[in-house]
């Protein structure tokens, strides 16, 4: 084979703002549980597929246009995708574990996608940032068990420059300034990391403030911002938040209904052995192994309390698991900030946290021993649920188009 190309994706080296556990991460190849190279639609920059035919004519040792796709129509950034294995569902380009391309000629020649993959990074004015998906194994693990996870650090990292223009976003936002947009941002971080308050009452006063950030952008008046920061933070120093919500119940059947049906939407079988242990482990738990292929609301919703009462027990040895889930998703997705309104990025998030504390409760039941652990339950909610933009509007069509998703009906729904 003659010498491969010249850089086909120039680079930047940039001081991002990440959590600690990012400077961690490493991709660990084949020895990876749940491979992102299997499954998944890879799509392929426009530079990154010129590069490849080049390479078939120079004798790499795959040829690669064999395994692509042109896409109709095509743009820079989606130009193509490889054409998995049929019945595996497998990147053709593995080798041991490796990616072909990675192996013989470097990082560089990845597409875009590959290479950023689980990477989520932007730049918010002049500050850059980014996070990991958990998604990916191995970032799961980095990110779920460690109570600093999310200490947030200045971390050198190299971007591509095209995609560094596509991951810029304005300061402002959501209409307020760049300032107001900061503070609000902040204040939910903030706000969230109040572990003297149950996680649910956080999530209940965050959902009071993404209303209040709602009505200001709408009505043009940046300066509530700043009042609602006050007014919960004087709030919360009270010490009155228990008595506020004492009379609110928890609402477990309509919690099971709600949060089962959205999990039963990707409830199917894949190429994933992983994937696979989960889902079956969480129908042992609804079912209580007895082989049964349905489930009525009355025993799910029995199924899920049960669990509930086990779940403290199931995640003595990740504490933090929802904790870091949940800020790991904010900061990932620049909430609330990620989605048309405030609000709307918050009813997401509680949705998000709703089917992942349905999948642990119900799995805390299965009765066989060797069942998946938390951290990899959670994982598997994310490759199945984060990247799927027809679960986002399903969410949005069922929290965001009714009143159960108004924050005085989805109380009963976040509280345990």
């Amino acid at each position: 084979m003659s010498a491969l190309p010249k850089i086909v994706h120039p680079v930047r080296t940039v001081t991002a703002l990440t959590p600690d556990y990012v400077a961690d991460f490493r991709c660990t190849g084949p020895d990876c549980r749940d491979n992102c190279c299997t499954g998944w639609r890879v799509t392929i920059d426009k530079a990154s597929y010129q590069t490849y035919r080049k390479l078939d004519r120079q004798g790499f040792p795959v040829r690669l246009v064999d395994h692509l796709q042109k896409a109709t129509p095509g743009t820079q950034a989606h130009y193509a995708s490889i054409r998995l294995v049929d019945g595996s569902h497998a990147c053709p380009l593995m080798d041991d574990g490796w990616c072909t391309l990675q192996k013989h000629g470097g990082e560089d020649l990845l597409s875009d996608t590959c290479f950023s993959y689980p990477r989520a990074t932007r730049r918010i004015g002049n500050r850059w940032e980014q996070a990991l998906s958990l998604s990916c194994p191995e970032a799961a693990r980095l990110a779920l068990a460690r109570p600093d996870t999310l200490t947030f650090i200045g971390t050198e990292l190299r971007v591509r420059q095209a995609a560094a223009a596509a991951a810029a976003l304005p300061a402002e936002a959501a209409g307020f300034p760049a300032e107001v947009a900061d503070e609000a941002r902040t204040f939910c971080f903030g706000l969230m990391q109040t572990t003297d308050l149950p996680l649910w009452q956080r999530l209940v006063l965050l959902g009071l403030f993404c209303q209040l950030l709602t009505e200001a952008a709408q009505s043009g008046r940046p300066e509530q911002v700043a009042a609602g920061i006050a007014a919960t933070t004087e709030l919360v120093a009270s010490g009155n938040i228990g008595r506020e919500f004492a009379d609110i119940a928890a609402d477990r059947r309509n919690q099971a209904r709600l949060y089962g049906q959205l999990w039963s939407t990707k409830n199917v079988r894949v190429a994933s052995a992983l994937q696979n242990r989960v889902t079956e482990s969480i129908w042992r738990g609804l079912t209580q192994g007895d082989g049964r292929s349905q489930v009525h609301l009355d025993d799910m919703a029995a199924a899920y309390a049960q669990g509930l009462e086990g779940l403290p027990a199931g995640l003595a040895d990740t504490p933090f698991l929802f904790d870091n889930h949940l800020l790991n998703d904010m900061f990932r997705e620049n909430f609330p900030f990620g989605m048309t309104t405030p609000y709307a990025h918050y009813l997401a998030l509680v949705a998000r946290h709703g089917i992942v504390r349905f999948m642990l409760a119900v799995q805390a039941n299965d009765p066989q021993a060797d069942r998946p652990g938390p951290v990899d339950t959670v994982q598997v909610f994310c490759r199945r649920f984060q990247h799927d933009a027809e679960f986002a509007r399903k969410v949005n069509q069922v929290l965001g188009g009714s009143p159960i998703g108004q924050l005085h009906h989805l109380v009963r729904l976040i509280r345990p």
